[in-house]
């Protein structure tokens, strides 16, 4: 590689990150503000949905299953007995004989 291509090592950082503010007289302030947001809000907020979802208490009951016909619009699929999807799955996906029987 010549030597006119040739990176040269620096040693310093030339500007110095924490003395750029007195180019802006905002830096340090902005990072100040973030740094107590994170603290002082975003931590704090997240501890509480985190108790509020996973340590709470949650009942979650089953409606009872209305037999509607718009709320179960058929058509009947190529395999097996024709009302069951590939993914079909008794909890989630009700059909109406289903729970009769």
């Amino acid at each position: 590689v010549p030597e006119r291509v040739r990176p040269v090592p620096i040693d310093y950082c030339p500007i110095d990150p924490i003395e750029f503010d007195k180019l802006t007289n905002r830096f340090n302030s902005q990072v100040n503000m973030w740094k107590w947001v994170s603290l002082l809000i975003a931590i704090p907020a997240v501890a509480l949905l985190t108790y509020l979802n996973l340590i709470l208490p949650q009942d979650h009951i089953r409606p009872e299953y209305k037999d509607w016909d718009h709320l179960r619009p058929r058509m009947k699929w190529p395999f097996k007995d024709g009302t069951h999807s590939p993914f079909h799955s008794k909890w989630f996906n009700a059909i109406h004989f289903e729970n009769k029987g």
